[in-house]
């Protein structure tokens, strides 16, 4: 498998914790935000309930929606009171698209 094919296949959340990192934006990688569950999410602010995740293609179907364990995995952490923004790999390359997640919550 070429390095492409897995980026497409799996994702990457380095460039964008990268971004968040120099750029002094303090997050949690892999932060499991269920207590009775093994989920975790690539970029965390637990303070405010605020995550990232990064999704390879294997998270999608062919119309482009989460398959059903990762919309329902996406539905239960959310039900706990977090807002989740599930982004494909290929948005998180961009830096217009970033920069308005992190605009969208208020970090210090």
């Amino acid at each position: 498998m070429s390095f492409r094919d897995f980026l497409i296949k799996h994702g990457d959340p380095e460039f964008v914790k990268d971004y968040l990192r120099n750029n002094n934006i303090k997050f949690i990688e892999e932060w499991q935000p269920l207590v009775d569950r093994y989920f975790s999410i690539d970029i965390a602010f637990p303070d405010i309930k605020f995550g990232i995740e990064i999704n390879g293609g294997q998270h999608y179907d062919k119309n482009g929606k989460l398959k059903k364990y990762y919309q329902e995995r996406h539905d239960l952490i959310v039900k706990e009171g977090w807002n989740l923004i599930e982004l494909h790999y290929t948005k998180a390359f961009n830096i217009d698209i970033i920069k308005g997640i992190i605009e969208f919550r208020k970090f210090e």
